[in-house]
This record gives C-alpha cells, structure tokens and sequence, in this order.
C-alpha cells in the first residue's frame, strides 16, 4: 500500500498573473497542482477574483474578507490541477486574476507522480478573520491509501520575512515568497494508508507573524489501488510487459485472466481472495496476498513464470499445474492446503513450513521430470 507520490515542487514566487514554473523533473502525465494566492485591500471592497482558464480543472476557490471602504482587506484561494503535457520545467497559469492589489498575488505547485494518483479528489475549506494562525479543516470520505494537503494562505498587510511550519505529522512541500514581504502561502503534505470512510483533521500551521486574515484548505488525492468492497478480473488478458495492481479492501475475485510474456498482476485484500482458473506464462509474474486467506483453483504457471503468495492465516491450492522453469512460494502464517498440485520438469514448489509457522498438507502432489504428469 502506498500514496499518491510526490514528484516535486516549487515555492510560491510573486506572480501579478499567478503563473508558477513546475520542477525540472515533472514527467508528461504527472499531474501539476497549482496554488494561487492574491491579497486586496480598500476600495471597492471585494476580494480578488480568479477566473479558470481552459485545460484546467478547479480544486477550490475560497475567499476571505474584513471591513468595509477604505478599511476593506480580502483574499482569495484557489487551487487547480492538469496533467502534464511537456516535461520538465514549464509555466501554468490556471487563472485569471482580477482586483488584487499589485505585487500581492503568488503561486506554487506541487506536482504527482503518474500513475500513482487518481480522482476522486476531496476538498473541505475555511476561512477566519482573526489573527490566529491557519487551521485547516476537517475533511471526511477517505478511502483507501491517500495524501492530504494542508494548504493556507495568510493575509500579510504589512512587508514582514514571513515563515511558517507545518501541522504536526505533516511535512511542508511549499512556502513563499521568501525574504520580506506581503502576502504568504503554504502547502503541506501528510499520508494516510487503508482508509475505510476515515477523516482527517490537520491542525494548525504555525507561523512567527500576525495575519489580518486567512483561508485554508485540505485536499487528499488517492492512489487508484483502491476497491472498498472487493475486485473481479473475468477473461482479463495482460500480453508484453503490461502490469496491473489492485488493492481491495474486503476481497477480490480473478475469473480467467492470462498472463503473458513480462506481464505482472499484483493484488492485496485485506479479508480473502480468490483465484480461478488463472494462467501464467512466459517470464510473467504474479503477486498475491491477503490479511485472512487465498484460494487457488485451476491455476497454470508455464515457462519461466512466477506465482508468489501470501497470507496471514491460511492459503488453498486446488488443481493448480506448474510447468517447464515455473516457480511458486506460498507463505502463510497459518495452514496451506495443496489438493492434485502438478509439477512438471524443473518446476518448484516451497511449502510455507520453510518460512513460518504454518503447516502445510499435500494431497496428490506429482512431479513429472519429462513430457506429462
């Protein structure tokens, strides 16, 4: 299990039209969040706008806002994702920003690794008009393995080497601008694995200035290795070097599936899984655990093929041949139980008594050195 990885960031900078410059190391088809922070003040008491601009997906937008006339301040969050078109370092600007006061809008980015995250993505926002420091908030619904964005802007009146740290457990990614200065922003990160319908409440930021307002976000983005219930693979077919992971959080199911050539298939579940009818070929590889148990039926490893599995109580091979320089470790801390296992030439099977603590029952296990069983 694991979260969305962080392929990079850059530090807010001011920008009067809020366009960031990714990292040297984005890669096409990372995904590119952009932070976007403006600042108003006075006359005509409203706080900036952002206006999205095409190729861009909206995150949030959020704003704060005190007084009134000639004592108005404001400001405004936004936050925008894309996919990466152009590798490298390269410059994104998600808005149009009107009504901020000159010299008083920055941007930052934090950019994601493809293929490690997918939607949805969850946002709660806030704001305050006090001096305390950004907090914030509350954001339910997660599920499965997720990094969370604590994000906050502080409204900074008066030029100040404003700096801020981050909410325990968290670490920062982003802050800017440097030196002295008006207007400040923050992004930090946190991960949280196995979410079943969890929350999260990120704490205060703490900073070493005080601001006449703030808005803050929290964001988590998945990593698609997710199924809340359980995963079935029927008649799936995986040639060359294609690779599939699924992560379940009651079970998953595999019904026929081939695997050719350099073809993986990796599967976790956290109660049981099952396998039928499943044939490896080739130098492919397939991976399989469970938290409580696995079941084996019909499954076929040929060639140079690979078949790992584990689990933490018991694992049930029924029917399953291994052929040619066909490889198969089970491992369980509990029992294995191989019914009418099949193996031809130089295959090998390693019962989980070599690893753990486990028994292991063999039912008609063969061992055919040339052309049949």
């Amino acid at each position: 299990m694991s979260a969305p990885s962080i392929r990079g960031a850059t530090n807010p900078a001011f920008s009067d039209s809020g366009t960031a410059t990714s990292p040297a190391s984005t890669q096409v088809g990372d995904q590119v969040f952009v932070f976007v922070w403006s600042q108003s003040s006075g006359l005509p008491g409203t706080p900036p706008s952002h206006s999205i601009l095409p190729g861009f997906t909206q995150v949030s937008s959020n704003t704060y806002s005190e007084g009134m006339g000639p004592t108005f301040t404001g400001g405004r969050l936004s936050v925008a994702r894309m996919l990466a078109a152009l590798a490298g370092a390269q410059p994104y600007t998600p808005y149009t920003v009107s009504g901020a006061n000159p010299g008083e809008t920055c941007a930052g980015i934090v950019v994601l690794q493809a293929p490690t995250f997918s939607d949805p993505v969850l946002v709660a926002s806030s704001s305050s008009t006090n001096s305390s420091t950004p907090n914030p908030p509350n954001l339910g619904g997660l599920n499965g393995d997720v990094l969370v964005f604590a994000v906050a802007a502080w409204y900074v009146g008066s030029a100040n080497a404003t700096s801020a740290g981050a909410p325990t457990n968290y670490t920062m990614q982003a802050q800017g601008p440097s030196g002295t200065h008006l207007t400040h922003l923050a992004v930090a990160t946190r991960e949280l694995l196995g979410q079943s319908g969890g929350s999260t409440d990120p704490g205060s930021f703490s900073d070493n200035v005080s601001p006449g307002g703030t808005v803050t976000m929290t964001i988590s983005v998945r990593n698609p290795r997710l199924a809340t219930l359980n995963v079935t693979l029927g008649g799936a077919s995986l040639g060359g070097q294609a690779s599939v992971e699924v992560w379940a959080t009651l079970g998953s199911n595999l019904d026929v599936v081939s695997l050719s050539a350099t073809a993986a298939v990796s599967v976790e579940a956290a109660l049981g899984s099952t396998l039928d009818g499943v044939t490896v070929e080739a130098l492919a590889f397939h991976d399989r655990s469970a938290d409580l148990d696995v079941t084996l039926y019909g499954v076929g490893l040929q060639a140079e093929a690979l078949h790992n599995l584990e689990a933490s109580l018991s694992v049930t091979l029924e029917g399953v041949g291994l052929s040619s320089l066909a490889y198969h470790v089970s491992l369980a801390t509990a029992d294995v139980t191989l019914g009418n296992l099949k193996l031809r030439a130089r295959a090998q099977h390693v019962p989980p008594n070599f690893f753990g603590t486990g028994a292991a029952t063999h039912r008609t296990m063969r061992i055919g050195m040339r052309m049949g069983f």
